[in-house]
This record gives C-alpha cells, sequence and structure tokens, in this order.
C-alpha cells in the first residue's frame, strides 16, 4: 500500500514538473491529457488488482493439490474397504469360515483359502457373481 502511494506521488510530480517544463500551446493540452490518464491508471492500479487477479499464480496452488489428492486417496481406500466388505460377506453367507480377505499393494482382492478342490471350485463360481474385476483366489498347499 506504501509502494502505491509513493507511486502516486512520483507521478504528480513528475506531472507538475512536465507541466513546468512544456511551453505554452497546442500540445500542452495534448500532454496533460495523457499525464491525467496516467495519474488515472496509476490509482486505479491497486483497485484492479484486487477485483481482476488472473496471475499464473492462482492457478498453480500445489497445497490445494495436495488436498484434493488426499480427498482422492480417501475415496479411494473408502472404496476399497467396501469391496473387502462385499467381498467378506458373500463367503461368510456361504459358509466358507476359513477364507482370508486383504487387499495387496496394487488393490487387488486376494482371498486366501485352505480348502479342498471343490469347495475351491464352489468359492470360485461364488465370487465370479459379484462383478468383482480385480480378485486373486489363492488356495493354501496344505489344503
Amino acid at each position: 500500500m506504501s509502494t502505491w502511494i509513493i507511486s502516486v506521488c512520483g507521478i504528480a510530480l513528475m506531472t507538475v514538473l512536465c507541466d513546468v517544463i512544456i511551453p505554452d500551446g497546442g500540445t500542452k493540452k495534448y500532454v496533460r491529457t495523457v499525464i491525467g490518464i496516467v495519474i488515472s491508471f496509476a490509482i486505479l492500479l491497486p483497485i484492479t488488482k484486487i477485483t481482476f487477479d488472473v496471475s499464473a499464480d492462482n492457478f498453480d496452488d500445489s497445497n490445494s493439490i495436495a488436498i484434493q489428492q488426499q480427498f482422492l486417496d480417501g475415496v479411494e481406500d473408502q472404496k476399497q474397504f467396501a469391496r473387502l466388505q462385499k467381498v467378506n460377506a458373500v463367503l461368510q453367507d456361504a459358509n466358507f469360515d476359513g477364507a482370508t480377505v486383504t487387499i495387496d499393494h496394487n488393490g487387488f482382492i486376494k482371498v486366501t483359502v485352505s480348502c479342498d478342490k471343490n469347495s475351491l471350485l464352489a468359492m470360485q463360481s461364488l465370487l465370479a457373481g459379484i462383478d468383482e474385476k480385480m480378485l486373486i483366489i489363492w488356495r493354501n498347499s496344505d489344503g
């Protein structure tokens, strides 16, 4: 704010000097008009910065990008948890109590079971009906 006041005072001082230096005549009124426009712009400059501040800095706000990324990560975590609960519910309804359901680092739902081949086939057909595209069924070798 103080730099704006200093700028306006400096432009006003330059106006007075130009008015004194320029001889009387036809060009003096044109010079006064141009200087008046310059002074008007100098006075209105802070108002235009407040209302029309469309600099590139306003569009490159990395803090808001980070906040939005945190929100998106939270939404993705909620989706994965809902998918996990869905698979757990289907397995519990079908009495597959020995199955362990986890999500791996790639986002795949991994179902680990210890059962015979017939039970495994039954589980595969049951889980195929829930329309999970990222589902891995892993059978332990001891079953």
